[in-house]
């Protein structure tokens, strides 16, 4: 094997390697960015035809919804109820706006930005 080889061989490797890190190093940047802004999760409201956005003024107004509907239940997600359950809450937020710090802005998309 000539010297010229074993150059070129490692310069493979070197490549290589960059390349993997230059993946890794966008893949962390993604994931920061994700994480610096929030994943906005939203819900369908079919009964109200709407979206609402849960964030902190969202689960605030889901924990009073839940003191008052099912005050000797122990506490569950809103992710854990049935279907039956979410729309109760989501029938019982439409009468609520203001349970929550931010009032009704995150009630309902009136501006259509989350619609697509």
């Amino acid at each position: 094997m000539a010297p010229t080889d074993v150059g070129r061989g490692m310069d493979i490797d070197v490549k290589t390697i960059q390349h993997y890190m230059a993946t890794l190093v966008l893949g962390l940047a993604f994931i920061t960015t994700i994480g610096a802004t929030g994943c906005a999760v939203r819900y369908y409201d079919a009964d109200h035809r709407d979206y609402h956005r849960w964030d902190g003024d969202e689960d605030r107004a889901y924990r009073v919804y839940w003191g008052e509907a099912h005050p000797r239940e122990p506490y569950r997600e809103y992710g854990k109820l049935d279907g039956g359950e979410q729309r109760n809450y989501w029938n019982w937020r439409h009468g609520h706006p203001d349970a929550s710090r931010g009032g009704d802005r995150n009630d309902r998309d009136r501006d259509n930005r989350d619609r697509r």
